[in-house]
């Protein structure tokens, strides 16, 4: 999903979510898909079904077992963000960031997404220590034999393009 996945990567998850509507992962995915693919609507769409959805019951048979950072409707609201801030809508994300981060406070992308709109929209210095440039998202993947490992899954970048990865966000 890096750079908007496959060939075909966002045809195969609607495929997906059409044989299992109620399943959000695949919104989720559907939704990153979409948004790398620089299909905003559709990315926004797909998240905001994510968000509708009961989440899953946690894979007991992972090992290790997977313990999210944020729920599925917290990580539909960080992509919906996303989308508002690509679209230049710094306040429509700086309002979905805000309700996010008082919904889960320990939602370390969300703070710094927060920061970067409140930095687009002009609203103060950004005080306190740069980040660490590590952001990346993971995921769980399944092995032959019944073991798990983690891969990365989603790049995160600024409102100009560029990758937060290794990239420190500086203090104002």
């Amino acid at each position: 999903i890096e750079l908007g996945g496959a060939p075909g990567l966002a045809d195969r998850l609607r495929a997906i979510a059409g044989r299992a509507p109620s399943f959000a992962p695949v919104w989720l995915r559907l939704g990153e898909a979409e948004f790398k693919a620089g299909r905003y609507d559709e990315a926004a769409a797909a998240w905001t079904r994510a968000a509708q959805l009961p989440e899953p019951d946690a894979d007991s048979a992972a090992s290790p077992p997977h313990v999210p950072e944020a729920s599925i409707a917290s990580y539909a609201a960080f992509g919906r963000a996303r989308v508002a801030l690509v679209r230049n809508d710094a306040a429509g994300a700086r309002d979905i960031l805000e309700r996010l981060v008082r919904d889960s406070p320990s939602f370390g992308p969300a703070l710094r997404l927060l920061g970067e709109s409140y930095r687009a929209l002009g609203l103060g210095k950004v005080v306190g220590e740069p980040t660490s440039g590590w952001i990346i998202y993971t995921g769980s993947q399944t092995l032959v034999d019944g073991s798990s490992i983690r891969m990365p899954g989603t790049r995160i970048t600024t409102l100009a393009g560029e990758t937060m990865e290794l990239n420190p966000r500086p203090v104002d």
